[in-house]
């Protein structure tokens, strides 16, 4: 049985796994952070704090994926701080995360664009005026959906094609992305087979047999589409 942490604002559960003993007992197997933020700038962070600014500190014995916006760290107006500051942010989380940390970051997109279109009450309405924001939310919550689905299929199921995909562009997203950063993450390759895990190695022989494939099979309609054109002039 596999468990799971997802987090929005990412500091309650990164502090209790990275500062603390106890939760570890949960045996999680991956955690992933959409946007999360420590505070409202470094050195006014909310206590207790978690970044600590030392590289790789985090002691999380899972994989991780952290989800950043490019436009958090934009001022929605100069009356309000950014939403995601710099210093306290998601390329802070990423940084002290160990090996198996995957970092998607998604350009012209803000703190709250991955929310409904539509939120409700006081605090629902002022995520339009708080935070800078994207043109629409619709592409942001559909790249969150489907690269958490992508992070999950690869940890817990094995599965790590979706993942390579959206990495090296071989997968369509609905948004332009501004930094994609890995730390040992697909050194496990596709997928596994039978506790067995593919290399990178294995990959490159994986990509080039089928472009070898590719090209076969494409010569073979040309020859055979010459063998017709032949044929037709023979019969004639």
């Amino acid at each position: 049985m596999h468990f799971l942490a997802i987090v929005a604002e990412g500091k309650p559960l990164f502090l209790a796994l990275g500062k603390t003993a106890s939760p570890k007992s949960l045996k999680l197997s991956a955690l992933i952070g959409v946007d999360p933020v420590d505070g409202m700038l470094k050195g006014k962070q909310t206590p207790p704090k978690v970044l600590t600014y030392d590289p790789n500190s985090f002691d999380l014995e899972m994989a991780v994926l952290v989800i950043g916006s490019g436009l958090g760290e934009v001022r929605k107006n100069p009356l309000f701080l950014p939403c995601a500051p710099k210093g306290v942010n998601h390329e802070d989380f990423y940084k002290e995360c160990r090996k198996l940390a995957c970092h998607f970051v998604a350009k012209d997109y803000g703190h709250v664009d991955m929310l409904d279109d539509d939120t409700k009450g006081i605090r629902g309405k002022s995520s339009y005026y708080l935070c800078k924001n994207g043109k629409s939310r619709e592409p942001m919550r559909s790249f969150v959906g489907g690269v958490v689905v992508a992070f999950l299929r690869a940890y817990l199921e094995g599965d790590f094609s979706d993942l390579v995909g959206i990495r090296y562009g071989h997968e369509k997203v609905p948004l332009e992305l501004q930094k994609v950063e890995f730390v040992d993450c697909m050194k496990l390759g596709y997928r596994r087979r039978e506790n067995l895990l593919l290399e990178d190695e294995d990959l490159v022989t994986i990509t080039s047999f089928s472009v070898l494939r590719l090209v076969l099979y494409s010569y073979l309609l040309i020859a055979s589409e010459m063998m017709k054109r032949i044929c037709d002039k023979l019969v004639i």
